[in-house]
């Protein structure tokens, strides 16, 4: 990495190719970090009531990852907007910033919510236990407290355009 650093008045001029060693000479940490390899993409957005970030999961494959973001005092909830139901989630605090333990399925995407005032640095949560549908044959789909009928009356044929088993994960 080579970079120049010049002094501007009471500013500082870094020219560099990588943005990020940049902000790290001056000490600005990311507003979004994780750990291992995955392509996790995010947004943030910081609000007058707390802070809004959206991470997608751009791998196809599941991921499991600690992300780091950099804000603190204030508890992170799961949104799930393609579902229209938020949750907590576990957390800790470390430094300037707070570590949420994130699974995302194929291609998910969440927001992860800071509002609510912290009453501790740390909160944990149970994880519900989903269990992936691999048998679409036996699938029932329930309509409110009854079950309607089973679905499908035809087997379904992984890929089939207009299939739901095409590009979709279904937790039970």
């Amino acid at each position: 990495m080579e970079f120049r650093d010049t002094r501007i008045g009471k500013g500082q001029l870094i020219a560099s190719n990588e943005i990020e060693n940049a902000l790290e000479i001056v000490g600005q940490t990311p507003a979004f970090a994780y750990s291992g390899d995955a392509n996790l993409l995010s947004v943030h957005r910081h609000l007058p009531d707390g802070d809004v970030y959206y991470v997608d999961n751009r791998n196809n494959k599941p991921v499991q990852t600690d992300s780091r973001f950099h804000v603190v005092g204030r508890t992170p909830e799961l949104w799930h907007a393609d579902i229209g139901k938020s949750e907590p989630v576990s957390y800790r605090t470390e430094g300037n910033s707070t570590i949420v333990p994130l699974s995302l399925l194929t291609q998910e995407s969440v927001f992860i919510v800071f509002r609510e005032i912290a009453k501790l640095p740390y909160s944990s949560v149970a994880v519900a236990n989903w269990i992936p549908v691999t048998n679409f044959d036996k699938l029932l789909i329930r309509a409110g407290r009854a079950a309607s009928k089973v679905w499908p009356r035809r087997p379904l044929f992984p890929g089939a355009p207009g299939n739901l088993a095409c590009n979709t994960e279904f937790r039970v």
